[in-house]
């Protein structure tokens, strides 16, 4: 079938992106399907660590061993049990392949585990290459806990205006029972020649930086996918990218992507050797602009509740203000899920005071900051789902917090009646000007109704109401703040 051809497959690339995508869409649902994909890794782990295509043998391809360790990462970084002797393995053999005087090139061969390796055919430097190598060595580190992290990366999603942006809290998944031994512990997992790691790092950032490039001709934008993320994990780890021409990438990076863009919104280098395609190298390109390894690393929410594998209707009672009727336990996130399903109004309402309780002990959590749940509960602002919308709106207004004003004045031009009323009251609320600033009674009455129901004429009067308000509130809020940054 096709999950048997999947974990069979000739090379390593989709499996390792099938693992990426199964873990971000719902860790806890496909877990299982997670867990047979890491176990063919480990089958498939060459001898010498490395990784490659399924008919070579003593062969280390830095490509394909760049998607399994990302892989790795990922399921690590979801709660899934991973080995570290693989991750361990890998990391070694990321570090020996290293060629001289810093750089990784597509393949090398040998199977002894420590080495020596040489090249299958070109020892020549690609970009590429270097760029898969180092961003490895540096991602297998992490996931190893080899490297104490010297900044912070999970809080720079904690600024302002990002709502529109990737998800600020991710799927928080408590550590299985199975786990291997030592697994969440502290400090490193596996005994490691920390010169040695050390001394790899140090050649390829020299190598980078004297021979840095931000458009090369052979597999651009995979090229720069690879060099955003050793950009993230090497910041992590050190601090800063340093103040040669590397400390600029990312702007050098978005220059050179816009001036790639077709008319067709495809991103073609035609100054390139054209080994990618207009759609791969578009992906590719996507990637890097909205800096992926972000999305892959955003932090847990950290937050446990009541509930079950779903939300049926049983399962949804009301005690003293908390959820009951079900045992398991769920994270915020999992709860958010659960709203791209219809939901009757009783269990919107169950659901959002469930979710306010997980929202107030994610707060409380030592490690999170307040603008941190003001930018997750600002990005359900701008969510596809309606409901999203909503509950988003209710947590901001029941703050009473005037931080959260641009928010809500932004959800008055919502495409949605129902989440534009909802906005309404609540800047009613925090801004205590409950007979002022009102909607006329007609909107307020079309705008709870059914929207498959209303009228054009109906639609159009609501919408100039709102826009009118929209206009009112912001003139409002910048005479009290004239300084406030508004979302749109």
């Amino acid at each position: 079938g096709e999950g048997e051809s999947l974990l069979d497959a000739q090379e390593m690339y989709v499996p390792s992106l099938a693992t990426i995508l199964l873990a971000e869409d719902n860790a806890v649902k496909y877990r299982p399907q997670i867990q047979q994909l890491i176990k063919s890794f480990e089958v498939r782990q060459q001898k010498n660590g490395g990784f490659t295509y399924k008919h070579e043998v003593d062969i280390g391809d830095m490509s394909q061993t760049q998607f399994v360790s990302l892989a790795l990462f990922v399921a690590k970084h979801n709660g899934i049990k991973i080995n570290p002797d693989t991750a361990e393995k890998t990391l070694r053999f990321t570090v020996l392949s290293q060629r001289q005087p810093g750089h990784w090139i597509y393949k090398v061969q040998g199977a002894n585990p420590n080495g020596p390796f040489i090249p299958q055919n070109s020892d020549i430097p690609t970009s590429s290459m270097l760029a898969a190598g180092l961003s490895t060595a540096y991602l297998l580190a992490d996931v190893l806990q080899l490297t104490p992290k010297k900044k912070d990366m999970d809080r720079l999603a904690a600024g302002e205006g990002l709502v529109g942006l990737p998800r600020s809290v991710s799927i928080y998944i408590k550590p299985p029972e199975d786990a291997a031994p030592g697994w969440s512990k502290d400090g490193p997992l596996v005994n490691f020649n920390m010169g040695q790691l050390q001394n790899s790092f140090r050649a390829g950032n020299f190598f980078i930086e004297k021979n840095f490039e931000i458009s090369p001709a052979d597999w651009t934008f995979y090229y720069l996918y690879a060099l955003e993320r050793y950009a993230w994990f090497r910041e992590q780890a050190e601090g800063d990218m340093g103040t040669g021409s590397l400390a600029t990438w990312y702007d050098k990076g978005v220059t050179f992507v816009k001036s790639c863009q077709k008319k067709d919104g495809s991103l073609v280098y035609e100054k390139g050797n054209q080994q990618e395609s207009p759609l791969r190298g578009t992906a590719l390109g996507i990637l890097f602009l909205v800096r992926s390894s972000e999305i892959l690393t955003l932090p847990s929410s950290d937050s446990e509740l009541l509930g079950g594998e779903g939300f049926p209707d049983e399962a949804l009672n009301m005690k003293d203000g908390q959820l009951v009727g079900s045992g398991a336990e769920k994270d915020l996130s999992e709860m958010l899920k659960m709203l791209d399903e219809d939901a009757s109004p009783e269990q919107l309402e169950a659901l959002s005071s469930a979710m306010k309780k997980a929202v107030q002990e994610f707060k409380n959590k030592d490690n999170k900051s307040r603008a941190e749940i003001k930018v997750f509960l600002r990005t359900m602002v701008a969510a596809n789902n309606y409901f999203r919308r909503k509950i988003a709106i209710r947590f901001l207004a029941s703050e009473q917090d005037m931080d959260n004003v641009p928010a809500l004045i932004y959800a008055l031009g919502d495409t949605d009646f129902r989440v534009c009323i909802e906005a309404q009251d609540g800047l009613r609320l925090v801004s205590r000007r409950i007979d002022s600033l009102t909607v006329t009674e007609a909107t307020r009455k079309n705008a709870i109704r059914d929207p498959g129901v209303l009228t054009d004429a109906e639609k159009n009067a609501m919408r100039l109401d709102f826009n009118e308000l929209k206009k009112k509130w912001t003139q409002w809020f910048l005479g009290i703040r004239p300084d406030a940054k508004l979302l749109d």
